[in-house]
């Protein structure tokens, strides 16, 4: 009976890491980076989350965010991990499900905004269907109902004393108030800026230190959605009453603008600016809060501008687990290849300080993790690739045994793709690390990836590097070694999991396991970074000094991601010694060369 060793792939990778030691960079303080929290795509983020799908109003604390697509309203831990509580969020009647979030908020006043009399009434939501729910339980409880006269609800902003709740009407273009016991006000204002044109509504409004920010887009012909376009966006400024206090913002970078927040004090250049975020390309930019004047756009280290096309919230964090204070939080509607909204994603944005050199990938610089044949080699998908060059990471380093892969939350679980400030990217997607060194990264090449070339870029403290094109091939078999350069004794053990070495030879007629990796696709098929089992679709062959020895076991190893084991029985009579050459080969491509240790039966 064939059974798969448990042995741990990191114990036979540790004698890779020949220098521990973190490189400091030189210190500049330059420029943003984007941290992915969560996500419903696999991979994406830290933590993945199916009923994250266009992640549209966010509220403060703890983190609740209202998923348009998938009509739930759930809590997120700070580090972006969901929880258990997920709320439905209802239709208007005689609509289809799901309910429509757009904006959130949180109210503070036990006695406002109440589920039932005596029931408080914390979390509320404004839906595109034109209405206001309050969160009760497991469910959203419908309050305000406007959706037979089409309103069309795409943000929503409140204040405790005076108690009234503003939501953004794109349908009517006004700006509905309802007070804390849930009935439409009128206010001695009236939200009207004469400086925004016939055909632009508000798409948003935020209560920004007692002051209401309203943006402003150009509506489509049917008033339900925006019109995308640069300069299509307007910002003005009243007080709780509606009175118009200032028209802040016309035109420019505005794209469909949305997201409205104060930045940090401590926020790199945009310290204390008024960030607005396009809905439509995805910026960030920042201006005077006082005269409305263009500051510049959120970039990266290396000047190139952050983008999440389908931006939606953009917040500071308030402390605790309302967010790191020094932080900008955002939920997008991200594409991921499948069209606007369609997806969605929750990250972080502080400041990248303490930025050295961007990083940088050696030509022939992505080989076989177990080989280490030179670049100009193939590697095959679900492989463990290395990846060798300069400033790889933000200057620390993660490896065994002191650090070791996370896995995020998923079904199945997988290896994150965030490590020491570092995420590589294969064909544009993000892929799971395994270490994280000074001049080395060890990664997962995808195992859907097609092709016969694939474009590896890094990045690292926010910079990308320049990309680089590696071969693809099904089949690049690598032996892993315990001396980590691919050479010399073979990571090979008994069946009991302990090494096999000049002290304790493998017997002749022994089954031993060779870890290796690059052997190509497996049945059942295996998800990138997934701990899976399975065993290949392509028997290898392995010779033992040129003497074949039968294969009982070709598969995955299901301690760890990539990882091949063959289970093969060593020729009864091969010779003995202690530098006895082993070679797996697969479709017609040969291993790397390695030895095992060989003793009488």
């Amino acid at each position: 009976m064939i059974r798969e060793n448990a042995f741990r792939f990191w114990t036979l990778v540790a004698p890779t890491i020949l220098c521990m030691a973190v490189i400091p960079q030189l210190g500049r303080a330059a420029g943003y980076i984007q941290r992915n929290l969560v996500s419903d795509v696999p991979l994406l983020a830290d933590f993945t989350d199916p009923n994250m799908v266009n992640p549209w109003g966010l509220a403060l604390a703890p983190f609740w965010i209202c998923n348009n697509r998938t009509g739930t309203y759930n809590v997120y831990g700070v580090d972006g991990n969901p929880t258990t509580l997920v709320t439905t969020v209802p239709p208007a009647p005689g609509k289809p499900v799901p309910g429509k979030c757009a904006g959130a908020v949180r109210n503070t006043n036990n006695a406002a905004f109440q589920v039932s009399p005596g029931v408080n009434g914390t979390w509320l939501l404004a839906t595109e269907d034109g209405l206001l729910t309050i969160r009760s339980g497991a469910t959203n409880v419908i309050k305000v109902d406007n959706s037979v006269a089409g309103a069309v609800y795409k943000g929503l902003a409140l204040s405790n004393n005076p108690d009234y709740a503003y939501a953004a009407n794109f349908n009517s273009g006004k700006i509905d108030v309802y007070d804390g016991t849930w009935a439409a006000a009128t206010l001695p204002g009236t939200f009207t800026d004469p400086q925004v044109p016939a055909g632009f509504a508000p798409f948003n409004i935020q209560n920004l230190g007692g002051k209401l920010y309203v943006a402003y887009a150009k509506q489509d012909a049917a008033q339900h959605d925006d019109v995308g376009g640069p300069g299509n966006g307007y910002v003005a400024v009243f007080d709780l009453n509606g009175n118009l206090l200032q028209h802040l913002i016309s035109g420019g970078p505005l794209n469909s603008p949305w997201g409205l927040t104060i930045a940090p004090a401590n926020f790199g250049e945009f310290s204390g600016a008024l960030l607005v975020g396009n809905f439509r390309d995805g910026f960030i930019n920042a201006f005077n809060v006082t005269t409305g004047a263009f500051l510049g756009t959120i970039q990266n280290p290396s000047g190139q501008p952050i983008v999440n096309i389908g931006l939606w919230a953009v917040q500071t964090g308030i402390g605790g687990n309302g967010g790191d204070p020094t932080k900008v939080y955002f939920t997008a509607g991200i594409s991921a290849g499948s069209g606007i909204q369609s997806h969605g994603l929750l990250g972080t944005i502080p400041v990248a300080s303490n930025v050295g050199d961007p990083p940088s990938i050696n030509v022939s610089g992505v080989v076989n993790n177990g080989s280490y044949a030179p670049g100009t080699n193939a590697i095959a998908p679900g492989s463990i690739a290395a990846i060798f060059g300069t400033n790889p990471t933000d200057g620390t380093s993660c490896a065994p045994p002191t650090c070791t892969p996370t896995l995020d939350n998923g079904n199945p679980r997988r290896v994150r793709t965030f490590m020491a400030g570092a995420q590589v990217t294969i064909n544009g997607f993000p892929v799971p690390i395994f270490y994280a060194l000074p001049t080395q990264l060890g990664i997962q090449i995808p195992t859907d990836l097609t092709g016969t070339s694939a474009t590896v870029q890094v990045t690292a403290a926010g910079q990308p590097s320049t990309t680089r094109s590696v071969s693809i091939d099904a089949f690049s078999p690598g032996v892993f070694s315990f001396s980590g350069d691919g050479r010399g004794a073979g990571a090979i053990t008994h069946g009991d999991g302990t090494p096999v070495d000049a002290s304790s030879p493998a017997r002749q007629g022994e089954a031993v396991v060779i870890y290796l990796t690059g052997l190509g696709q497996t049945t059942p098929a295996a998800l990138t970074g997934a701990l899976a089992a399975g065993t290949t679709v392509t028997l290898p062959t392995v010779t033992m000094d040129s003497l074949s020895a039968v294969v009982q076991f070709s598969g995955l190893a299901s301690c760890c991601a990539g990882l091949n084991q063959i289970n093969a029985v060593v020729p009864s009579n091969v010779r003995i010694g202690t530098d006895i050459s082993v070679v797996v080969t697969i479709g017609g491509k040969a291993s790397n060369t390695v030895t095992i240790a060989t003793r009488v039966q």
